[in-house]
């Protein structure tokens, strides 16, 4: 999505741009001069969160046996993901 306001800006005024994503979760960077643009990468978290959907699955499809252990670890790892 791009979004776009057309406005007058003098020499003084400070702009940012900000660019959301999943590869690069996070790029920043400014008009300022001497600030380091910003670059946080997403790929950690993509793949914690692929591991995540694994476990998860894996004890999903054991739960239908109906074995409370693996719903105390679904839960488990549910909380551990989330904090």
């Amino acid at each position: 999505m791009v979004y776009e306001k057309a406005e007058e800006t003098t020499e003084n005024e400070q702009i940012a741009g900000v660019d959301l994503g999943v590869n690069n979760l996070i790029a920043v960077t400014t008009n300022q001069t001497g600030t380091i643009p910003l670059l946080i990468k997403g790929r950690p978290l993509k793949a914690i969160n692929t591991f995540y959907h694994k476990q998860r699955s894996c004890l999903q499809s054991q739960l239908n046996s109906h074995n409370k252990s693996n719903s105390n670890r679904l839960k488990k790892s549910t909380h551990k993901r989330n904090f």
